[in-house]
Parts: C-alpha cells; sequence; structure tokens
C-alpha cells in the first residue's frame, strides 16, 4: 500500500518501460495555433493576437473571473491497490502524460498529473484519487481546463481512455 515502493518495483518499472509513449500525443493546442495564425490572417480574420498574448493574459484573466471547464469520472476495479496504481502509471506513461506529484493517504493515494493541450483544449489540471476498498480499488479522477469555458469533450474523452488503460494495463505482466 505504499505507492513509492510500488512505483519502484522492478516489475512496475518494467511495465511502464514497455509502454511508454505507446499511444500517439497528437497536436498540441500551442502547435495548432501557430499553424493556424497565418490560414487566420490570410482568410482576412484580422490581426490575429500572439500565442504568448493568450496563454500568458487571457487565459489568466479568464481563470481568475471563475471560467474553467471541469469534468470528473469514478471506476471500480477488482483489482489490488498495487495493480490498480501500476495501470494508472502505464497509462499515464504511454500517453505521455506527466506525473507531478503522488502523495499517500489513509487507504490510497492522490497522483497529480496534466491533461496535455490539444487541438480542443488548452492543458489542464489532472486528478486521480485510488483507494482501496474490500471489494477491490476505486479511482477517481477529475479534469480541470482553468480560463476555458469548454474544451468540445477532450477531457471527457481523457478520462474515458484513463479508465480504458486501466483496465487494459491492470493485469500486464512486464514486457507487455
Amino acid at each position: 500500500m505504499v505507492p513509492r515502493e510500488i512505483m519502484g518495483h522492478p516489475d512496475v518499472r518494467a511495465r511502464i518501460e514497455a509502454v511508454t509513449g505507446e499511444n500517439p500525443r497528437g497536436m498540441s493546442a500551442e502547435q495548432f495555433y501557430e499553424f493556424a495564425r497565418p490560414v487566420m490572417a490570410i482568410t482576412g480574420a484580422g490581426p490575429v493576437p500572439p500565442l504568448k498574448l493568450i496563454k500568458d493574459i487571457s487565459l489568466p484573466i479568464s481563470a481568475r473571473l471563475g471560467m474553467k471547464t471541469s469534468r470528473d469520472t469514478s471506476q471500480g476495479f477488482r483489482n489490488t491497490f498495487g495493480e490498480t496504481l501500476a495501470a494508472v502509471l502505464c497509462s499515464l506513461a504511454s500517453r505521455s502524460q506527466p506525473l507531478e506529484d503522488i502523495t499517500e493517504a489513509t487507504n490510497g493515494c492522490v497522483i497529480r498529473s496534466k491533461m496535455l493541450s490539444s487541438i480542443w483544449s488548452w492543458e489542464g489540471d489532472l486528478i486521480i484519487t485510488l483507494e482501496a476498498k474490500e471489494e477491490g480499488t476505486l479511482m477517481s479522477a477529475a479534469i480541470t481546463v482553468p480560463g476555458q469555458l469548454s474544451d468540445m469533450g477532450q477531457s471527457k474523452r481523457v478520462l474515458k481512455a484513463l479508465v480504458e488503460d486501466v483496465m487494459k494495463y491492470r493485469d500486464t505482466p512486464a514486457g507487455g
């Protein structure tokens, strides 16, 4: 039940290494904007603000005004806490989502990560909670994208993929 010990176990490390980068990332919001900016200028959309203006000024102001997109999900798994934690870590690694922090809790842990930016959304905060239960492990996950009113369903798709990944990776032995 100690997350750092589970993360450091050779079998878990081998499972994570085997799937790292397995799922293609796609175009980020920043890449899309840089691609679309000249196209918008040519089509007569008027002066297009630089990306720095949007990310460093507009988004933070919108966030301070309370604008955000948020989505959450919960799913129970009939696996041990350790198996479920290993599967979550495999999911994050396979999708190149950074593991920012993991904090032990009474019956589990809290994992902080990021929903990577895409053509649909800016980067968002991803919080995953794992709680050991008698019948298995309960995973709760929430994504918040500050400063953005809609992400066109991106956070919903990311959470769905997380659940699918945990189901896929929870029983995967080391090496595939």
